[in-house]
C-alpha cells in the first residue's frame, strides 16, 4: 500500500463488495464519512451503496489503541468489512486505505456495475507527522474551482492533510476582498508576455494573456469539499513583497506614486515592496479580516519572503519612519510590518504562518522553512516557532526531474529518488525540539505549469514519494518504494493522472 502502513496482516478468504452491499452507520457522528464512502464506492459499483444503521461495511467510532487524532483500524473478513478510528478523520483515512485496496480498474469512472474481491487483512495505521500539506500557486498560473476540487481528491488519496493555497503574487491576485473590488478587476489580469521576442528579456511570462479568480462560492465549495476529505485549506497572502498586482490595483499602496506599475509579466524577484505605512498596514489587516471571513482554517498565511529591501533604503521618508519606529535601519521594517500582520492574526483567534524570513517577527508564528541553509528550521524552533519543514532542495516540486529531456522547469533538478530521500525528521532536532515540528509540505510553484497535465506530471509520482515520507516516517527504503508504486501508478492512471512516466519505463498506451 501507498503510503506504507504501520503495520497489515494478511488473512485467509476475501470479502465480496457488490450492489448487495451496504453501509452501517449508526453513529450520527459516522455518517459525513459513510456519504464519503458511499460516493466513491458509486464509481466501482455503478450506484452508491446505502447507508443504515447496520450493514456488511461497518463504520464506528471507538480506541484503535492510539490518541493519534488520525489512526484507524481496517478490518476485511469475508462478512464484513470494518472502519474503526478514535475521530471522524481517522475514518477518512481508512476510507482511502479501502480504496487502495480495490483493483485500479474499480477506480475508473463508470467501471461499471459488477463485484470487486478485497482480500482479507488487518491494518492498524496512523500518520508520523500532523501537517502533510502540498502548496500550489494560483497566482502565476491560476487553476479554477474544478481543478482544485480534482488535486483535493488526490491529495485525500494520498493521506495527505493540508491544501495550502498561494493566491497572491506579482503576477496576479485570485481571492475577492469585497472592500477592494480592483484587486480582482485589475489584479486578476496579466498582460500577454512571450520569452524570445523582440525586446522582450528572459525571465519574461510566456504565453498569452492571462486572467482568473475566485468568486466567494467557489472557495466555499472548495473549502466544504476538502473538509469532508479531511483536509485544511490554507490561505496565502503575500507580502511585504511579491506585491505588484495588488499595488497595481492600488498605486498609493507602493513606494513611488508614478508612474502606475502593471500587474508584472514576469518571472523572478522583484524589488517592489510595500510602503511600510499605518495606512497600508490597515490596508491589508483589512484583507485578513476579509480573508478570515472565507477562510474558516485555524492557519492564515500571511507570506513574507523574498523582500529586497534596497528600494526602501533609498526613500527618505522611510529612512525616516524606520528611525521614529526605534528600528537600527530600513532592513527592521520587514519584521515591524510582518510582526503587526502576525499579531492582527493571533488577536482575532487564528494562528500566522509565514516562510522562514518571518523567523523572530513574532513568537509563536508557524516558520514554513524553505531555504537550505544549515540550521534555518533549528534555528526557528530554538527560538519558539512550530516549524513546518518544506525544503526547496527536496520537496519543490517546480524543479527539473531529471538533467535532462525534460520540459521547461525552474533551474535546479529534484528526483523522484531526491524526494523519497526527504527525511523530516533528520537534523539536529533534540527531544527539547521535536515537539517543534508540525509537519511537512511540498510546494509547487507555477510560473511554468499552465494546466493540467504540467501539473500532474510535475506532482506525480513525486508527491507519492513525499506522502509516504510524511505520513509513515522511518527509515527510507526507496527500493521497496519503488516496488508499491508499480501497482499505485495503475490506480494512478485509472484516476486519468498524466503522471511522468518512471525513468526507463514504456509510454502508456490507451490513455
Amino acid at each position: 500500500m501507498l503510503p506504507l502502513v504501520t503495520s497489515i496482516t494478511e488473512n485467509s478468504g476475501y470479502f465480496l463488495l457488490g450492489t448487495h452491499t451496504a453501509i452501517g452507520a449508526d453513529d450520527p457522528a459516522t455518517q459525513p464519512a459513510a456519504r464519503l464512502l458511499a460516493s466513491y464506492l458509486q464509481t466501482a459499483l455503478g450506484a452508491a451503496p446505502p447507508i443504515r444503521d447496520a450493514g456488511s461495511i461497518v463504520l464506528e467510532l471507538g480506541s484503535t489503541g492510539s490518541e493519534n487524532p488520525e489512526a484507524y483500524r481496517l478490518t476485511v473478513v469475508p462478512d464484513r468489512v470494518t472502519l474503526r478510528a478514535p475521530r471522524p478523520d481517522g475514518l477518512l483515512r481508512a476510507i482511502q486505505s479501502l480504496r487502495h485496496m480495490l483493483p485500479a480498474e474499480a477506480l475508473r469512472p463508470a467501471s461499471g456495475s459488477r463485484d470487486w474481491k478485497l482480500n482479507a487483512v488487518d491494518i492498524t495505521d496512523e500518520p508520523d507527522l500532523a501537517w502533510r500539506g502540498v502548496m500550489l500557486d494560483v497566482a502565476r498560473h491560476f487553476f479554477d474551482k474544478a481543478e482544485i476540487l480534482r488535486l483535493l481528491d488526490l491529495i485525500a488519496f494520498h493521506q495527505l492533510n493540508v491544501l495550502h493555497l498561494h493566491l497572491t503574487d506579482d503576477q496576479g491576485w485570485r481571492v475577492p476582498i469585497d472592500p477592494y473590488p480592483r484587486l480582482i478587476e485589475v489584479g486578476s489580469v496579466r498582460r500577454a508576455a512571450h520569452e524570445g521576442e523582440p525586446g522582450i528579456p528572459p525571465g519574461r511570462a510566456s504565453g498569452p494573456a492571462h486572467r482568473g479568480a475566485y468568486s466567494h462560492a467557489d472557495l466555499a465549495e472548495i473549502v466544504a469539499f476538502a473538509a469532508e476529505r479531511g483536509i485544511l485549506v490554507v490561505p496565502e497572502i503575500d507580502m511585504p513583497g511579491h506585491v505588484q498586482a495588488a499595488v497595481a490595483a492600488y498605486p498609493e499602496l507602493g513606494i513611488d506614486p508614478a508612474p502606475v506599475p502593471e500587474v508584472w509579466p514576469r518571472w523572478g524577484i522583484n524589488d517592489l515592496l510595500l510602503n511600510p505605512t499605518d495606512t497600508v498596514a490597515e490596508f491589508f489587516e483589512n484583507v485578513l479580516a476579509e480573508l478570515m471571513r472565507i477562510f474558516p482554517s485555524p492557519y492564515i498565511h500571511i507570506g513574507g519572503d523574498e523582500c529586497p529591501t534596497d528600494r526602501w533604503a533609498q526613500d527618505p521618508q522611510i529612512v525616516t519612519r524606520a528611525a521614529a519606529l526605534g528600528l537600527a535601519d530600513v532592513s527592521r521594517l520587514h519584521g515591524w510590518f510582518m510582526g503587526r500582520m502576525a499579531r492582527f492574526v493571533k488577536a482575532r483567534g487564528r494562528i500566522p504562518v509565514g516562510w522562514d524570513e518571518l523567523a523572530g517577527a513574532d513568537p509563536g508564528t508557524v516558520v514554513m522553512a524553505w531555504n537550505t541553509g544549515a540550521g534555518i528550521a533549528v534555528r526557528a524552533a530554538e527560538a519558539g516557532h512550530p516549524v513546518v519543514l518544506a525544503p526547496s532542495d527536496r520537496v519543490y516540486f517546480d524543479l527539473y526531474q531529471s538533467p535532462s529531456g525534460e520540459p521547461r522547469a525552474q533551474k535546479g533538478v529534484i528526483t523522484l529518488a531526491d524526494a523519497y530521500s526527504f527525511d523530516p525528521r533528520a537534523g539536529r532536532w533534540g527531544a527539547d525540539l521535536r515537539d517543534s515540528v508540525l509537519g511537512a509540505q511540498c510546494q509547487l510553484w507555477t510560473e511554468y505549469v499552465s494546466d493540467r497535465d504540467q501539473l500532474d506530471y510535475m506532482l506525480f509520482p513525486r508527491l507519492c514519494a513525499f506522502a509516504e515520507r510524511a505520513w509513515s516516517g522511518g527509515a527510507a527504503d526507496f527500493d521497496a518504494f519503488q516496488t508499491r508504486l508499480l501497482p499505485h501508478l495503475e490506480r494512478l492512471e485509472a484516476l486519468g493522472v498524466a503522471f511522468r512516466l518512471l525513468d526507463g519505463a514504456e509510454p502508456q498506451t490507451g490513455k
